[in-house]
């Protein structure tokens, strides 16, 4: 057995104190604390994790897609507003257009007294 323990590759343990290194940040960030430090330490943390530039770039990404969203959905909502004013404003042009020829028109009781009148003529005869 002791053959085969001298064959075996032994990995350096590392030391308590290599251990312990540098964890003083990281008990740090599983403390409780107000909002304000949690969010100064977040990129702390990001980039102690290697990760703090690629999460900001991600980030600030993210926030331009919404913005050019927003802008987009804007400007289409700015266009169907204004299609339905050009839809209005032509149905009050045709029924402007309309309104004059039904004033010219005659009411029904001049309608009916031309009737009248051209029947007592009719019954004269």
């Amino acid at each position: 057995m002791t053959d085969f323990d001298e064959q075996l590759i032994k990995s350096p343990e590392p030391s308590f104190e290599q251990l312990v290194e540098d964890t003083q940040f990281m008990v740090g960030m599983v403390q409780t604390g107000s909002g304000t430090e949690w969010s100064q330490k977040i990129p702390e943390f990001e980039d102690f994790l290697g990760i703090g530039d690629k999460a900001s770039r991600m980030a600030q990404e993210q926030k331009s897609k919404a913005r050019i969203l927003q802008s987009i959905l804007a400007a289409e909502d700015a266009e169907e507003a204004e299609r339905k004013v050009m839809k209005m404003t032509e149905h009050e042009e045709a029924k402007e257009k309309a309104a004059p020829e039904a004033k010219d028109a005659p009411n029904a009781d001049e309608v009916v007294q031309v009737i009248k009148d051209s029947c007592d003529e009719c019954i004269e005869q």
